[in-house]
């Protein structure tokens, strides 16, 4: 009778994770607020910014999300604060750094660029400071893959939410 309970546990236990997991819709990288970070834009961004740069691609892959769900949390700040943000505030933070002007040269590097330069321009009008108090009240979900949210840093932690390992290789005889 005990190891009944113990496996009826388990099993309850296992579902309740694979019910946890679930809640994240797996097209999604993130989740800002009501807005979806979608992982194609991330897929997108990533394969093009590879084609532009020479960075490796697991760390340009968080680097973008990080970017994309910054850029959706300096939209939704910018708008309940009156921050105006346009493309003209956008191309004066872009001439400060030309290495950005090639980038936005595609789609996903416009996107890239333009959620880079939505984050300065709301956190310089805000001060770091309280950018970072109203990023952390607000509500930002992360699809596991990409590690967990830092609600006080506004950032990934970069550690996987994943419980795979890769397994170890046997040596050759």
């Amino acid at each position: 009778m005990n190891k009944a309970v113990h496996a009826l546990a388990a099993v309850t236990l296992g579902a309740l994770a694979l019910v946890g997991c679930a809640a994240q819709n797996p097209n999604d990288a993130a989740i800002v607020g009501n807005t979806q970070v979608r992982q194609a834009d991330v897929d997108q961004t990533v394969a093009e910014l590879l084609a532009a740069t020479q960075a490796q691609p697991g760390q340009l892959r968080l680097a973008v999300v990080n970017t994309l769900i910054n850029g959706q949390v300096a939209q939704q700040l910018a708008s309940t604060n009156n921050v105006p943000l346009t493309d003209e505030a956008r191309a004066e933070i872009v001439k400060q750094v030309p290495e950005l002007v090639q980038l936005s040269q595609t789609e996903g590097g416009r996107r890239y660029v333009d959620n880079a330069t939505d984050y300065v321009i709301v956190a310089r009008k805000l001060g770091q400071d309280k950018y970072l108090t109203e990023c952390s009240r607000m509500q930002i979900s992360v699809n596991p893959r990409y590690g967990s949210w830092v609600p006080d840093a506004c950032q990934l932690s970069g550690a996987s939410g994943s419980l795979s390992r890769v397994a170890p290789t046997m040596p050759n005889p």
